[in-house]
């Protein structure tokens, strides 16, 4: 896997809620409004696994097990894809 699913690791259920750096960590760096409309859905680190493994173009092979985007996933999915859409092209060579 590459891009933003290559960022991401395990916690365990009983760590702490998901911090700014961990945030960052798992979806690389963004600006701050987006990381604190992130932070604000107090999500878990499976949550933000899920949406960055859609981003990252695995939507096909979760889809096709009978996964579908719900809930907080479906939101953090919706604040990184705009991230992405927003990014300007890269330049002519």
């Amino acid at each position: 896997m590459d891009g933003l699913a290559a960022r991401a690791f395990v916690f365990r259920e009983h760590d702490p809620m998901v911090s700014r750096a961990d945030l960052i960590h798992l979806v690389g760096d963004m600006d701050d409004a987006r990381l604190a409309q992130i932070l604000a859905l107090e999500p878990s680190v499976a949550e933000i696994e899920e949406a960055v493994l859609w981003i990252d173009g695995e939507a096909d092979e979760l889809a096709k097990s009978g996964r579908a985007l719900t809930g907080k996933a479906a939101a953090i999915f919706e604040i990184l894809a705009a991230d992405l859409e927003e990014e300007p092209p890269p330049p002519a060579t």
